[in-house]
């Protein structure tokens, strides 16, 4: 198969939602991911259960920032705490992404 023959609707998903999986997630309000989430699944109880999780990492994110001192918030701290939610939200990201994706091509693929 080459990639003209790929349907329209599977290059938007391609482009709207795998490729922002590689930025940092938060804040959740301006993920693409998780908005696509939001507007396309959000019936869906798995995907519902997913953005709830990252949720909690976004809560876990900011309040780690807000109750560590200056003194302690290095660049490297930051960089540390970035890395560490990334690694923990990734997988996650990833199946909202996946998932979103399903709905939507079965949605667009309907019309």
């Amino acid at each position: 198969m080459v990639l003209k023959d790929v349907p329209v609707y599977c290059h938007w998903a391609t482009e709207n939602i795998f490729n922002n999986l590689w930025q940092f997630p938060f804040p959740l309000k301006n993920n693409p991911i998780f908005i696509s989430g939001v507007n396309w699944g959000l019936a869906d109880q798995e995907i519902n259960s997913w953005l709830q999780n990252l949720v909690k990492w976004e809560q876990y994110y900011y309040q780690n920032k807000q109750t560590t001192s200056k003194e302690k918030r290095t660049p490297e701290w930051s960089s540390n705490l970035k890395q560490y939610c990334s690694n923990q939200t990734f997988q996650t990201t990833l199946l909202v992404a996946q998932k979103t994706e399903l709905i939507i091509n079965q949605i667009l693929g309907k019309l």
